[in-house]
């Protein structure tokens, strides 16, 4: 295990974790510290960040914010867009598009706790997942937001801004990607999509 990749999962309602009908056994990893209504006490930026300081992947339940008088949902927000090299997961059966912004999920509960997500967290913890986020939502096919998000970028008029998000983008993806066309971006698109759809336990097989 990797000493600083420390993992903590905030939520009001435990027993939430069996209602998608797998039993997730995160308790067999030791460590992922696990909060119930005892959990964070901190109700400015300054305290989260002491409090915090210990975790790279952090989840939280929303209404686990919403139900007590800590901080937040806006202000874990803007902390949490400030500490980039940590992980941020804010999962709800209220959100129904999972939506990732830079170093935060917005998930589903139901999707947050899947079969794969104690075999995500032992790979994660491992140190062997270069982007947790997409690799948490598409497994295998991790490589496809970025590919939509370069054809997204494509597809807009040329311009210094643009050209640095493009840039961004190829860096994760390899040189290839640098001059490719939009007919060969989506070929790649469609097989990536083939992958994902056709491999419910697409996580598993990495």
């Amino acid at each position: 295990m990797n000493i600083n990749f420390k993992v903590l999962i905030i939520d009001n309602r435990p027993q939430r974790k069996y209602s998608s009908g797998y039993r997730i056994s995160i308790e067999d990893i030791n460590s992922i510290e696990m909060y119930s209504k005892v959990g964070m006490v901190s109700t400015s930026i300054e305290g989260l960040r002491d409090e915090l300081s210990p975790y790279r992947l952090i989840a939280i339940h929303r209404s686990y914010l919403t139900e007590n008088d800590y901080i937040g949902i806006n202000d874990l927000m803007d902390y949490a867009k400030s500490e980039k090299d940590k992980y941020f997961i804010l999962f709800s059966g209220g959100i129904t598009q999972n939506i990732i912004s830079d170093n935060i999920l917005y998930v589903n509960a139901g999707d947050f706790y899947s079969e794969n997500l104690a075999e995500f967290i032992k790979k994660f913890l491992e140190g062997n997942i270069d982007y947790p986020l997409q690799q948490f939502l598409y497994g295998n096919s991790w490589r496809l937001p970025f590919l939509l998000e370069l054809r997204q970028y494509l597809w807009l008029p040329k311009n210094p801004g643009n050209d640095k998000k493009i840039e961004t983008v190829v860096k994760v993806l390899g040189d290839k990607y640098k001059n490719i066309s939009l007919d060969e971006i989506n070929k790649d698109i469609k097989k990536e999509k083939l992958l994902f759809y056709s491999n419910a336990e697409n996580f598993d097989n990495q």
